[in-house]
């Protein structure tokens, strides 16, 4: 199946919530899939086979353009609010989308060519994390984001102590960061892994 010519497949995120949305495309076989929330919702194949990415182009974020950098219509620009928007240089797995869409990152990520996390507060200016890629806001008002996203969790492990034939001290900490998160240890051998009783935190 290829995308319509029209460029549209049917899938809609006009619902007055945040939605992560993700678009993956390899060269090779032209395979293109769209994620909403960590789903796929539309695939197709043969989309643009084989087409090479120059330089020197113009990445224009929630405007139709009908040439590079230009010929915008009004009436064709996204109406909404964007936050976390990431490029990468490769088509990242399913697993991988749904592990990062609730967090940012650190920005230095393999493969990670350009990240806005749109969090400037004033002028048009939007930067990019671990790169130059810079963006210019036209037309744009900053508002304050509600998106579900927070920083990365932090997980520290200490050293096992007051071992004995059947028990043992296991210590560390876990600082969630504001998101939903679950803690357990895992512990055991090459050949038996066993785990504590998982707990929110």
């Amino acid at each position: 199946t290829a995308v319509p010519a029209s460029g549209g497949t049917g899938v809609a995120v006009n619902n007055s919530q945040w939605r992560h949305v993700a678009i993956t495309w390899t060269r090779t076989g032209g395979n293109f899939i769209l994620y909403v929330d960590g789903n796929i919702r539309y695939t197709a194949s043969g989309v643009r086979t084989n087409l090479s990415i120059t330089s020197g182009g113009s990445l224009v974020l929630g405007q139709e353009q009908d040439s590079v950098g230009g010929g915008f219509e009004p009436a064709e620009a996204f109406l909404g609010t964007m936050d976390e928007v990431r490029v990468w240089n490769f088509a990242r797995s399913q697993f991988s989308i749904r592990n990062d869409m609730h967090r940012s990152l650190a920005g230095t990520d393999s493969g990670l060519v350009l990240y806005y996390r749109v969090d400037e507060t004033s002028g048009n200016l939007v930067g990019s994390s671990g790169d130059a890629h810079h963006g210019t806001l036209f037309g744009a008002v900053r508002t304050t984001s509600t998106a579900p996203v927070g920083l990365p969790v932090t997980v520290n492990t200490f050293a096992v102590s007051s071992v004995g034939t059947t028990t043992a001290r296991m210590r560390g900490n876990v600082d969630p960061n504001g998101l939903a998160a679950i803690g357990f240890f895992e512990y055991g051998t090459n050949q038996l892994t066993l785990e504590t009783p998982r707990q929110g935190i």
